[in-house]
């Protein structure tokens, strides 16, 4: 009867044997797949430096003396594209190569007399594969450190919560490697920005996790990038997301990782990946990362509540001024467009007077969320009174503002209003442009920015009285406003 034998265990260490004796490479290779090795051999030089390249073992295990290329001239090729690879020289003739000379002489981690017999190859074959990870944990962890470092002030910058929560993922994804990932977050620490990324991912669906908590997957990678349905979320995971959501620290579950996003006591939600890290070194560095990212997350919630309108989430009217300010300053530095409109919601009292001011809430919602998702990510939307809205639109000519603003209409006249289906809900625009097209600089000096700004918002208001006055659900555009017109009139230095 046939003896069974145990498969070792991987390793998950990768050795090059390189010898010109057939029968030393197959001795040396069935010792060292015992230990769960994974093995490669080669017989010459030129073989071993080809396999070095493509390969990227852990360690070589290398004869010095070969016909055509010795040992010492693989090592001198080979470390001049990889200092990490783990080399070990031996020979059967030690003593003619000193070896604390030889080390000193070669950049190789051991140097092994094959007279001294199988066990002393395999402690030296030990002590290169301990050092290899030390070197490893090393240059792995300065990688990440410095992919945070990088990653940071992206995640500070001003973006929609679903880009900010997608890049978290891509960042930690570079730490872990490519699995599939999700960002599930508490609803109440979500504060969306506005754009046309506003707009859900295709992952972004509501999960209930209890009747008390529900979690929201507002970005996915991998098999949650095209997340529909809850079904399609098993409830294993769906209890796990609950469990390590409360927790305070990264957690490992077989061959999964779970990521709170927490700002003290307080949690927002969790990151989840279908793999654990490696090393115990990932986990600080993913520790570190999440603290980052839960921070610039509540930093985002907060921005959202100091800047945006509770009802709309569109930037609050002295925010979105103040932002049109700084807009006008560079289209007038660096001469390109601006374009500024006024939308008024048509006949918005009587909706409120007739259907009541619940329905009168979400009309302005619903036309809200149009004119979000028909901007693009640079352009800003802010609620300039009860019924109107002002849209900015940076880089866009008057024709081009024209055509976005009736694209806009056309999409708010497709709304239905509840209770009252018959009726439409429409909008008159009116449309403004500025433009610094003589070839002169100017730079604007800060207090006379309002005064631009109102001249912009003063001819957008005359041309919205005109659109109303044509029956309304209409655009209508001002006559171009160049900076050279009113350079005499404001305060408005030469650069």
């Amino acid at each position: 009867m046939a003896r069974l034998v145990q498969k070792a265990k991987a390793s998950g260490h990768k050795i090059l044997i390189v010898d010109d004796t057939e029968e030393v490479v197959e001795s040396t290779r069935l010792l060292l797949e015992k230990d769960g090795h994974d093995i490669q051999t080669a017989m010459n030089g030129p073989d071993a430096i080809s396999k070095i390249q493509s390969w990227q073992p852990h360690l070589v295990i290398l004869d010095y003396f070969m016909p055509g290329m010795t040992g010492e001239e693989v090592v001198t090729n080979v470390r001049p594209f990889d200092r990490e690879v783990q080399i070990l020289l031996q020979t059967g003739y030690a003593s003619e190569k000193p070896p604390r000379q030889m080390l000193h002489k070669l950049d190789i981690q051991g140097y092994h007399d094959k007279s001294e017999g199988p066990e002393k190859l395999l402690i030296w074959v030990d002590a290169s594969l301990k050092s290899y990870r030390q070197i490893d944990t090393i240059n792995k962890s300065r990688r990440g450190l410095r992919h945070i470092l990088d990653a940071v002030p992206e995640m500070y910058n001003l973006q929609t919560l679903e880009d900010l929560l997608l890049g978290v993922l891509e960042q930690m994804e570079g730490l872990l490697g490519g699995h599939s990932s999700l960002v599930a977050a508490i609803p109440e620490a979500l504060n969306r920005s506005q754009g046309a990324d506003d707009e859900p991912l295709q992952s972004a669906l509501a999960i209930t996790v209890s009747d008390e908590e529900t979690l929201e997957i507002v970005a996915g990678t991998g098999r949650f990038t095209e997340m529909e349905t809850l079904e399609r979320l098993d409830d294993d995971l769906l209890k796990e997301l609950k469990e390590y959501l409360r927790r305070e620290d990264v957690t490992e579950d077989g061959t999964k990782t779970f990521i709170p996003l927490r700002v003290g006591p307080k949690p927002l939600g969790i990151v989840y990946f279908d793999r654990k890290s490696d090393i115990e070194y990932d986990m600080e560095l993913l520790r570190m990362f999440a603290m980052q990212a839960s921070q610039a997350l509540e930093n985002r919630r907060l921005f959202g509540m100091a800047t945006e309108d509770d009802l709309t989430k569109v930037f609050l009217k002295a925010f979105f001024f103040k932002r049109m300010e700084s807009e006008v300053a560079e289209a007038s530095r660096y001469e390109y467009p601006v374009s500024l409109a006024i939308i008024d919601v048509d006949k918005f009292k009587t909706i409120n007077d007739s259907l009541g001011h619940l329905v009168g809430d979400a009309v302005l919602k619903e036309v809200s969320a149009i004119l979000r998702s028909g901007v693009r990510g640079h352009d800003f939307i802010g609620r300039f009174g009860g019924d109107e809205f002002v849209v900015a639109l940076p880089h866009t000519d008057s024709p081009t503002a024209v055509e976005v603003l009736d694209r806009l209409r056309h999409k708010v006249e497709l709304l239905t209003i509840p209770g009252n289906e018959a009726a439409k809900v429409t909008l008159s625009c009116g449309v403004a442009t500025l433009l610094n097209d003589d070839g002169k600089r100017f730079l604007v000096k800060r207090p006379v920015l309002p005064r631009v700004v109102e001249r912009l918002l003063s001819a957008a208001d005359e041309v919205l009285y005109q659109s109303k006055q044509k029956g309304r659900n209409s655009v209508s555009a001002a006559p171009t406003i160049r900076l050279s017109e009113i350079v005499d009139s404001l305060e408005v230095a030469r650069s």
